[in-house]
């Protein structure tokens, strides 16, 4: 599901067309949402982000 489908323009985001798609997360051996591991990917993304920001701030003179 491309994020372009909730951007502006066009033709927009509905409360239908939200309840239409289905979002697909990762599956523990259980069959439920691997709570866990989206923790830890989101984590993981967001301490990338910072490293990144750290370098550019270190680099940018």
């Amino acid at each position: 599901m491309p994020m372009s489908m909730f951007s502006w323009g066009g033709n927009g985001t509905t409360l239908t067309r939200l309840r239409r798609n289905k979002i697909m997360l990762p599956a523990a051996d259980d069959g439920e949402p691997d709570w866990a591991y989206m923790e830890e990917h989101s984590q993981m993304l967001q301490a990338r982000q910072v490293f990144a920001y750290l370098d550019y701030l270190e680099h940018r003179k």
